[in-house]
């Protein structure tokens, strides 16, 4: 067995200093029950409308809240922050309630994908990261990294 460096230990601090705070890593082929993809387009620049892309399957049989959100990726947090939930500290982007799934449906299920879409902007040059999630269980969720440039 070899010895851990600290670049194992950094790594395994941020692992669990992101997922304490309600967000996870995601593998390149990300997903979920509910989460299979997220994508943005538009200019990356301040001010510049950017459009959110969210597939998603809805196969549970209640309705279920969404909502997505983004903060800056790299700033130092608070003690009070740390103690927050991403949803509940990070600049929303959108909620909204999907309809519950035909009767009888059940998460596993296969379903036909649905996409939603979310346009919002960002005022401030930075490294952003965005997740959408349900705040009733937040680690389940899709999130991802951008930077936006001055124009």
């Amino acid at each position: 067995m070899r010895p851990c460096t600290a670049v194992h230990l950094a790594t395994l601090a941020t692992v669990l200093l992101v997922t304490a705070c309600g967000v996870r890593f995601l593998d390149p082929e990300p997903g979920t029950e509910l989460f299979e993809d997220i994508d943005l387009t538009g200019a990356r620049t301040v001010n510049s409308e950017l459009t959110l892309t969210l597939t998603l399957t809805q196969a549970y049989p209640v309705a279920v809240r969404i909502g997505c959100y983004y903060e800056i990726a790299d700033r130092e947090l608070t003690d009070a922050e740390k103690r927050l939930g991403f949803h509940e500290r990070a600049s929303p982007i959108a909620e909204t309630v999907l309809q519950p799934a035909e009767p009888g449906s059940r998460p596993d299920d296969e379903v036909a994908p649905t996409d939603l879409t979310f346009r919002f902007s960002v005022p401030t040059p930075g490294k952003y990261f965005v997740a959408c999630l349900t705040p009733a269980a937040a680690d389940n969720g899709i999130g991802m990294t951008f930077t936006i440039r001055r124009p």
